[in-house]
């Protein structure tokens, strides 16, 4: 593979080759027993970085109902020209991200048609790249331009993980539902602080039925821990070009929003021909309209008389789409 990285940011250019190649050998050891190994070369010319990344795939079969699989492996990534974070007053690439990954994963058939499987996993980030966030809403329209703006550039990160997943097919009712624990954290000047995103406890789970040949109804329940916040203070100050608002933060992602829950409803009816299949569907989101916090509103006061107001922001309210599909 062999990308061309051009950007021009401020009348600078940049100009340079990303070129990958990757090859790998599957060996059987055994009957039950598969080896894989692959290599992959890596080389950027933005920031004059060559990578070799070895990686190695297990896949072990103790019966024909049981599998387990181990996969480890050093991982490296680089920013696209369009990653480049102009928006943000960057004009230089980060250098490459490397990591070192490695997964645990089990799969077995129980009785009565139930499908399990469990995995684990460990990503250990050496250099991890610098980003950007909002810390009082992190969804907003103009990111670059709000006051809670920040730069957090990481010594290293750790992303680890346990999910397992529960599923039963039958002809007329298919559910599953998985539950993960995990944490996702930053080394920033030796204390640990959670990303933005980092939701110890997460639970989802599908029930769908058919109803007849034509008619189907899913739902869909979703339930995570809240994301991490950082507490903050807003100050107006008075100057000659008249009121300002000026922000302070506490510790980083110290501490969290409420729990999250969201239930999906979708039913959909299905008409076949011998040329076509049309779908007529309906879906809604949030369906019990539950307010779910994602962050913080702040009401900037445009007049004397007004204060400055800082309130919660949710994500989306019960909601409601259609659409009709035509596959030929």
């Amino acid at each position: 593979m062999r990308h061309h990285t051009i950007a021009l940011i401020g009348g600078t250019g940049f100009i340079g080759r990303q070129l990958a190649a990757f090859v790998s050998d599957r060996r059987r050891l055994a009957d039950n027993l598969i080896l894989e190994l692959g290599l992959r070369f890596d080389e950027n010319e933005v920031v004059d970085s060559t990578h070799l990344s070895p990686r190695l795939n297990l896949v072990w079969s103790p019966s024909a109902r049981r599998v387990v699989r181990f996969a480890a492996g050093r991982y490296y990534q680089s920013q696209r020209a369009n990653e480049l974070r102009a928006g943000d007053g960057e004009v230089t690439f980060d250098r490459d991200e490397s990591s070192t990954q490695y997964v645990l994963g089990f799969d077995t058939e129980l009785s009565n048609g139930l499908q399990l499987r469990a995995e684990a996993y460990l990503r250990e980030i050496d250099d991890p790249a610098t980003r950007y966030e909002n810390l009082i809403d992190p969804v907003t329209r103009v990111p670059e331009a709000e006051i809670d703006r920040v730069r957090i550039s990481p010594d290293e990160s750790e992303s680890t993980g346990v999910e397992v997943l529960l599923r039963r097919r039958s002809r007329r009712f298919d559910w599953w539902a998985s539950y993960s624990y995990s944490r996702t954290e930053d080394q920033i000047d030796s204390a640990t602080v959670p990303r933005g995103f980092d939701q110890p406890h997460s639970l989802v789970g599908t029930m769908t039925s058919n109803l007849g040949e034509h008619w189907v109804l899913s739902a869909t329940g979703k339930a995570r821990s809240g994301w991490p916040v950082t507490p903050f203070e807003l100050e107006i100050i008075e100057g000659p070009e008249g009121q300002r608002v000026t922000s302070s933060f506490g510790p980083l992602y110290s501490r969290r929003l409420e729990n999250y829950f969201r239930l999906d409803l979708r039913v959909a009816r299905t008409w076949r021909t011998r040329r076509a299949e049309v779908e007529l569907w309906l879906t809604v989101l949030n369906a019990g309209n539950r307010a779910n916090p994602r962050g913080f509103s702040v009401s900037v006061p445009r007049t004397a008389d007004t204060e400055l107001h800082i309130g919660r922001a949710d994500w989306l309210p019960r909601a409601a789409t259609a659409g009709l599909s035509w596959r030929f």
